[in-house]
């Protein structure tokens, strides 16, 4: 089955067959078709329900994984309910720059020799990085994407 690593890889396949270019200057092109969306995805062997690797939700076509977004994602009516599952992630935290990056815990174990339990105490606020720690790792992610 294959899957996309990042939603931000979805999004640029999405954006790389479907958008066109809008006939002017002013006008912004126009959105896909969903249903052709998710007809192209499983054309080409993808599995709606389980596109993305990293677990960042999405719909398309009625199609949703049933995952985590960023706090900057999320309507005010979702907030509170993503909270209390532990599916809503802060953008500019060590997890969420190491969701971005599309790295798996064990990853960025090897890449920053931090162990992983460490990053699972941070990740779950057990406990929490020195914030020159949290500053440079955060820093060296965001780096990465780029």
């Amino acid at each position: 089955m294959k899957r996309f690593i990042t939603k931000e890889a979805l999004d640029k396949w999405i954006t790389d067959n479907f958008y066109k270019e809008p006939a002017g200057v002013w006008e912004l092109p126009p959105a896909p078709d969903m249903a052709e969306v998710a007809n192209k995805l499983s054309a080409e062997g993808y599995n709606l329900d389980n596109l993305i690797a990293n677990g960042h939700a999405y719909e398309i076509n009625g199609h949703t994984n049933d995952g985590w977004l960023f706090d900057d994602e999320a309507s005010e009516e979702c907030r509170a309910e993503l909270e209390r599952a532990g599916k809503l992630i802060k953008r500019n935290s060590i997890r969420g720059k190491r969701m971005e990056a599309g790295l798996s815990r064990a990853e960025m174990s090897r890449i920053f020799e931090i162990p992983v339990r460490t990053l699972e105490d941070w990740e779950s606020g057990k406990r929490e990085p020195a914030p020159w720690a949290e500053k440079l790792i955060v820093e060296k992610l965001e780096s990465m994407r780029a």
